[in-house]
Protein backbone atom coordinates (compact mmCIF):
# COMPACT_ATOMS: atom_id res chain seq x y z
CA UNK A 1 0.00 0.00 0.00
CA UNK A 2 1.26 3.47 -0.89
CA UNK A 3 1.99 5.93 1.89
CA UNK A 4 1.62 8.93 -0.44
CA UNK A 5 -0.57 9.05 -3.54
CA UNK A 6 -1.00 11.87 -5.99
CA UNK A 7 -3.98 11.11 -8.19
CA UNK A 8 -4.73 13.19 -11.26
CA UNK A 9 -3.05 16.33 -9.89
CA UNK A 10 -3.45 19.39 -12.11
CA UNK A 11 -2.73 23.03 -11.39
CA UNK A 12 -3.85 25.89 -13.58
CA UNK A 13 -2.91 29.56 -13.39
CA UNK A 14 -5.54 31.21 -15.55
CA UNK A 15 -5.25 29.51 -18.91
CA UNK A 16 -1.80 28.08 -18.17
CA UNK A 17 -1.54 24.43 -17.09
CA UNK A 18 1.48 24.18 -14.78
CA UNK A 19 0.64 20.56 -13.94
CA UNK A 20 -1.50 18.14 -15.94
CA UNK A 21 -2.85 14.86 -14.55
CA UNK A 22 0.16 13.95 -12.37
CA UNK A 23 0.00 10.48 -10.83
CA UNK A 24 2.73 9.52 -8.35
CA UNK A 25 2.68 6.76 -5.75
CA UNK A 26 5.30 6.49 -3.00
CA UNK A 27 5.51 3.44 -0.76
CA UNK A 28 6.51 3.53 2.89
CA UNK A 29 10.30 3.61 3.22
CA UNK A 30 10.97 4.62 -0.39
CA UNK A 31 13.47 7.29 -1.41
CA UNK A 32 12.10 9.01 -4.50
CA UNK A 33 13.34 12.06 -6.41
CA UNK A 34 11.51 14.34 -8.84
CA UNK A 35 13.60 15.85 -11.62
CA UNK A 36 13.06 17.75 -14.83
CA UNK A 37 14.18 20.80 -16.84
CA UNK A 38 13.40 24.38 -15.83
CA UNK A 39 9.69 25.02 -16.24
CA UNK A 40 8.83 21.33 -15.96
CA UNK A 41 6.51 21.90 -12.99
CA UNK A 42 8.78 20.71 -10.16
CA UNK A 43 8.37 23.85 -8.05
CA UNK A 44 4.61 23.91 -8.56
CA UNK A 45 4.34 20.24 -7.60
CA UNK A 46 6.38 20.83 -4.44
CA UNK A 47 4.11 23.75 -3.50
CA UNK A 48 1.07 21.55 -4.03
CA UNK A 49 2.60 18.77 -1.93
CA UNK A 50 3.40 21.13 0.92
CA UNK A 51 0.09 22.98 0.84
CA UNK A 52 1.55 26.34 -0.20
CA UNK A 53 -0.90 26.21 -3.11
CA UNK A 54 -3.83 23.90 -3.71
CA UNK A 55 -4.33 21.79 -6.79
CA UNK A 56 -6.97 22.71 -9.37
CA UNK A 57 -7.94 19.07 -9.78
CA UNK A 58 -7.03 15.68 -8.36
CA UNK A 59 -6.38 14.40 -4.85
CA UNK A 60 -3.49 13.83 -2.44
CA UNK A 61 -3.68 10.89 -0.05
CA UNK A 62 -1.36 10.35 2.90
CA UNK A 63 -1.77 7.05 4.74
CA UNK A 64 -5.09 6.69 2.97
CA UNK A 65 -6.46 10.06 4.13
CA UNK A 66 -7.13 13.02 1.87
CA UNK A 67 -4.86 15.98 2.67
CA UNK A 68 -5.18 17.99 -0.52
CA UNK A 69 -7.05 20.85 1.13
CA UNK A 70 -5.09 20.94 4.39
CA UNK A 71 -2.85 23.87 5.30
CA UNK A 72 0.91 23.38 5.52
CA UNK A 73 0.83 23.32 9.33
CA UNK A 74 -1.90 20.67 9.38
CA UNK A 75 0.08 18.53 6.95
CA UNK A 76 3.06 18.76 9.30
CA UNK A 77 0.81 17.76 12.20
CA UNK A 78 -0.36 14.73 10.21
CA UNK A 79 3.22 13.40 9.93
CA UNK A 80 4.73 15.20 6.94
CA UNK A 81 7.89 17.26 7.49
CA UNK A 82 9.16 19.86 5.04
CA UNK A 83 12.70 21.14 4.65
CA UNK A 84 12.77 24.09 2.28
CA UNK A 85 15.89 25.09 0.37
CA UNK A 86 16.02 28.47 2.14
CA UNK A 87 14.08 28.31 5.42
CA UNK A 88 13.99 31.22 7.86
CA UNK A 89 16.44 31.20 10.77
CA UNK A 90 17.05 33.31 13.85
CA UNK A 91 20.58 34.48 13.13
CA UNK A 92 21.50 35.09 16.77
CA UNK A 93 20.35 31.65 18.00
CA UNK A 94 22.28 28.38 18.04
CA UNK A 95 21.70 25.17 16.15
CA UNK A 96 20.63 23.45 19.36
CA UNK A 97 18.14 26.24 20.11
CA UNK A 98 16.56 25.90 16.66
CA UNK A 99 16.13 22.12 16.90
CA UNK A 100 14.83 22.25 20.47
CA UNK A 101 12.34 24.95 19.47
CA UNK A 102 11.16 22.81 16.56
CA UNK A 103 10.36 20.08 19.11
CA UNK A 104 7.64 22.33 20.54
CA UNK A 105 5.42 21.41 17.60
CA UNK A 106 4.74 18.20 19.55
CA UNK A 107 4.79 19.89 22.97
CA UNK A 108 1.86 18.93 25.22
CA UNK A 109 2.52 21.66 27.75
CA UNK A 110 2.82 24.48 25.22
CA UNK A 111 5.41 27.23 25.05
CA UNK A 112 3.44 29.41 27.50
CA UNK A 113 3.39 26.53 29.97
CA UNK A 114 7.17 26.41 29.80
CA UNK A 115 7.37 30.09 30.73
CA UNK A 116 4.99 29.55 33.66
CA UNK A 117 7.08 26.65 34.97
CA UNK A 118 4.34 24.03 34.91
CA UNK A 119 5.50 20.55 35.93
CA UNK A 120 4.46 18.98 32.62
CA UNK A 121 6.35 21.75 30.82
CA UNK A 122 9.52 21.29 32.87
CA UNK A 123 9.46 17.58 32.12
CA UNK A 124 8.85 18.23 28.43
CA UNK A 125 11.65 20.81 28.37
CA UNK A 126 14.12 18.18 29.56
CA UNK A 127 12.74 15.67 27.06
CA UNK A 128 13.04 18.16 24.23
CA UNK A 129 16.64 18.94 25.13
CA UNK A 130 17.46 15.23 25.08
CA UNK A 131 15.58 14.78 21.81
CA UNK A 132 17.30 17.78 20.21
CA UNK A 133 20.75 16.48 21.15
CA UNK A 134 19.84 13.06 19.76
CA UNK A 135 18.81 14.63 16.45
CA UNK A 136 22.03 16.64 16.28
CA UNK A 137 24.02 13.42 16.72
CA UNK A 138 22.01 11.70 14.00
CA UNK A 139 22.49 14.61 11.59
CA UNK A 140 26.15 15.10 12.47
CA UNK A 141 25.86 18.59 13.95
CA UNK A 142 26.82 17.94 17.56
CA UNK A 143 30.19 19.68 17.25
CA UNK A 144 28.55 22.90 16.05
CA UNK A 145 25.47 22.71 18.24
CA UNK A 146 26.38 25.90 20.09
CA UNK A 147 27.18 27.90 16.96
CA UNK A 148 24.77 30.72 16.03
CA UNK A 149 22.97 30.38 12.71
CA UNK A 150 24.64 33.53 11.34
CA UNK A 151 28.04 31.80 11.54
CA UNK A 152 27.06 28.57 9.78
CA UNK A 153 28.16 27.43 6.33
CA UNK A 154 25.51 26.79 3.68
CA UNK A 155 25.99 23.06 4.18
CA UNK A 156 25.38 23.25 7.92
CA UNK A 157 22.36 25.50 7.38
CA UNK A 158 20.87 22.92 5.02
CA UNK A 159 21.53 20.17 7.57
CA UNK A 160 19.95 22.33 10.27
CA UNK A 161 16.80 22.69 8.17
CA UNK A 162 16.59 18.92 7.87
CA UNK A 163 17.26 18.50 11.61
CA UNK A 164 14.40 20.90 12.42
CA UNK A 165 12.10 18.91 10.13
CA UNK A 166 13.08 15.68 11.89
CA UNK A 167 12.13 17.24 15.23
CA UNK A 168 8.48 16.84 14.23
CA UNK A 169 8.96 13.04 14.05
CA UNK A 170 7.74 12.70 10.45
CA UNK A 171 6.74 9.57 8.60
CA UNK A 172 7.30 11.40 5.30
CA UNK A 173 10.04 13.98 4.67
CA UNK A 174 9.76 16.41 1.75
CA UNK A 175 12.97 18.12 0.63
CA UNK A 176 13.23 21.11 -1.71
CA UNK A 177 16.49 20.90 -3.70
CA UNK A 178 18.67 19.85 -0.75
CA UNK A 179 21.82 20.21 -2.85
CA UNK A 180 21.09 23.71 -4.15
CA UNK A 181 24.04 26.11 -3.73
CA UNK A 182 26.29 23.57 -1.98
CA UNK A 183 29.82 22.51 -2.89
CA UNK A 184 30.75 18.90 -3.72
CA UNK A 185 31.77 18.01 -0.16
CA UNK A 186 28.58 19.46 1.30
CA UNK A 187 26.48 17.61 -1.25
CA UNK A 188 28.14 14.33 -0.31
CA UNK A 189 27.25 14.97 3.35
CA UNK A 190 23.64 15.64 2.41
CA UNK A 191 23.47 12.43 0.36
CA UNK A 192 24.75 10.40 3.31
CA UNK A 193 22.30 12.18 5.60
CA UNK A 194 19.34 11.48 3.31
CA UNK A 195 20.28 7.81 3.01
CA UNK A 196 20.64 7.53 6.79
CA UNK A 197 17.22 9.07 7.43
CA UNK A 198 15.60 6.66 4.99
CA UNK A 199 17.47 3.72 6.52
CA UNK A 200 15.95 4.63 9.89
CA UNK A 201 12.47 4.23 8.41
CA UNK A 202 11.39 7.65 7.11
CA UNK A 203 9.95 7.90 3.61
CA UNK A 204 11.62 10.64 1.55
CA UNK A 205 10.45 12.51 -1.54
CA UNK A 206 12.56 15.36 -2.86
CA UNK A 207 13.00 17.70 -5.78
CA UNK A 208 16.54 18.10 -7.11
CA UNK A 209 18.38 19.21 -10.26
CA UNK A 210 21.86 17.85 -9.46
CA UNK A 211 21.93 14.48 -11.20
CA UNK A 212 24.99 13.26 -9.30
CA UNK A 213 23.07 13.70 -6.04
CA UNK A 214 20.01 12.08 -7.52
CA UNK A 215 21.91 9.05 -8.80
CA UNK A 216 23.82 8.76 -5.53
CA UNK A 217 20.77 8.64 -3.31
CA UNK A 218 17.52 7.68 -5.00
CA UNK A 219 15.98 4.30 -5.60
CA UNK A 220 13.35 5.71 -7.93
CA UNK A 221 13.12 8.82 -10.08
CA UNK A 222 10.08 10.61 -11.45
CA UNK A 223 10.71 12.92 -14.41
CA UNK A 224 8.50 15.88 -15.29
CA UNK A 225 8.42 17.92 -18.48
CA UNK A 226 5.93 20.65 -19.37
CA UNK A 227 3.85 19.77 -16.32
CA UNK A 228 3.49 16.10 -17.21
CA UNK A 229 5.16 12.87 -16.09
CA UNK A 230 7.35 11.50 -18.86
CA UNK A 231 9.13 8.75 -16.94
CA UNK A 232 9.04 6.90 -13.61
CA UNK A 233 11.57 4.21 -12.80
CA UNK A 234 14.82 3.12 -11.21
CA UNK A 235 17.95 5.21 -11.97
CA UNK A 236 19.28 2.84 -14.65
CA UNK A 237 15.99 3.01 -16.53
CA UNK A 238 15.88 6.80 -16.34
CA UNK A 239 19.44 7.19 -17.64
CA UNK A 240 18.56 5.07 -20.66
CA UNK A 241 15.17 6.63 -21.36
CA UNK A 242 15.29 8.46 -24.69
CA UNK A 243 12.53 10.89 -23.70
CA UNK A 244 14.43 11.85 -20.56
CA UNK A 245 17.73 12.21 -22.44
CA UNK A 246 16.12 14.45 -25.06
CA UNK A 247 14.16 16.56 -22.56
CA UNK A 248 16.67 16.92 -19.75
CA UNK A 249 19.95 15.02 -19.76
CA UNK A 250 21.19 16.33 -23.10
CA UNK A 251 22.87 13.39 -24.80
CA UNK A 252 24.48 10.03 -24.04
CA UNK A 253 27.88 11.66 -23.48
CA UNK A 254 26.33 13.86 -20.79
CA UNK A 255 24.72 10.81 -19.20
CA UNK A 256 28.06 9.00 -19.16
CA UNK A 257 29.65 11.89 -17.24
CA UNK A 258 27.16 11.72 -14.37
CA UNK A 259 28.99 10.53 -11.27
CA UNK A 260 27.66 9.52 -7.90
CA UNK A 261 28.90 11.63 -4.98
Amino acid sequence: MSQLELVGISKHYGGLAALSDINISVKKGELVCIIGPNGAGKTTLFKVLTGLVHQSAGSILFDGKSIGQLTTSKRVASGIAIAFQAPAYFKEESILWHVKTACYLNFRGGIMGSFLGLKISRESEAQHMEKANKILRAVGLTEVGDVDAKNLSQGHLRELGIAMALATEPRLLLLDEPGGGLNAQEKSRIVRLIRGIRDRGTTILFVEHDMAMVMGSCERIVVLNYGKTIADGIPAEILNNKCVIDAYLGDKDSVARIERP
